[in-house]
């Protein structure tokens, strides 16, 4: 048999060889499928769906009538791979929030401590194994809403394998926050200012301290009965309240009162998007709009 019948077997073998090689390098490395599902958290029971709708409030996913929740994030990585990975930096993806940067933004936030979820930002993910994550997307929605000024964003789970690029879920379950609707999943679900204020005190709430967060819903009674009562909403007056409330349970946490006060202070003092006077469900409270008729009364005396 001459050289050139030779070749091509040989040409062939080789292009069989390569392919098998690149597979199997495909193969061997680390290989992970993000997940990302829509849920309500209590502080004790989780509810999530599969996908994603607006139209389906937390009524479709069995939130069993409960006054007090926060909406979450269930970020799932699954580990479909021959070899061990590592992730890092799960959280979630806004894309390209400025059309002429390139990369897209993320939001990594400190995660939430339930049965069953990684709270380390840094986790060993075996072959064939699944690991999940909770985020408060009640606070992720907000910050994404004032990174994107006024703009659609289409947010997807992202978790990155170290050493390589990172993986983001799937686009076509991408979730869609509009520019105009309210910085939630499911803004049809009403207005309710204690549920607000829980929802904000639950981001800020320590890690630690799991006495504060049983006390919690019944603070956010409290301060949102008067506040609806018509008092004025000044840091002095928050924080008397929430260190009355805590000293009853005898919880002693100045710094925890002072940042909670001035939360909620600067949060009923926006003029515009203010997440605790309703506006964003096409509903004004008449407590934000007397607060604010009281402060103009007061600059006006000032400047008098």
């Amino acid at each position: 048999m001459s050289k050139e019948d030779l070749a091509l077997p040989a040409f062939a073998l080789s292009v069989v060889v390569a392919a098998w090689n690149l597979l199997k390098f495909k193969y061997d490395g680390a290989r992970v499928r993000v997940t990302l599902k829509p849920g309500t958290f209590d502080g004790q029971a989780l509810a999530a769906m599969n996908t994603y709708s607006s139209n389906r409030g937390p009524d479709a996913i069995d939130n069993r009538g409960l006054r007090f929740n926060i909406e979450v994030a269930l970020v799932e990585i699954e580990n479909y791979g021959r070899t061990a990975v590592t992730l890092r930096n799960v959280g979630l993806d806004l894309g390209r929030t400025r059309w002429w940067r390139f990369g897209c933004q993320t939001i990594t936030l400190p995660y939430i401590n339930f049965d069953g979820c990684e709270v380390s930002n840094k986790a060993r993910l075996e072959p064939y194994d699944n690991v999940q994550y909770l985020v408060n997307a009640s606070h992720a929605l907000r910050l994404a809403r004032e990174r994107g000024r006024g703009k659609t964003i289409n947010i997807r789970a992202t978790a990155q394998v170290v050493g390589r690029r990172a993986t983001r879920s799937s686009w076509r379950r991408r979730w869609r926050l509009a520019r105009s609707a309210p910085p939630r999943l499911w803004p049809g679900d009403g207005f309710d200012l204690a549920r607000e204020i829980y929802r904000l005190l639950y981001s800020r709430l320590p890690a630690t301290d799991s006495k504060i967060a049983l006390m919690l819903p019944e603070l956010s009674m409290v301060i949102a009965e008067w506040i609806e009562a018509g008092n004025k909403a000044t840091r002095e007056a928050i924080g008397s309240i929430i260190d009355d409330r805590l000293k009853r349970w005898s919880i002693d946490e100045p710094i925890v009162t002072t940042f909670w006060a001035h939360e909620l202070a600067t949060e009923f003092d926006r003029v515009e998007a203010c997440l605790l006077d309703g506006s964003s469900f096409k509903r004004r409270r008449l407590a934000r709009e007397a607060a604010i008729r009281a402060r103009g009364e007061d600059r006006s005396l000032a400047a008098g």
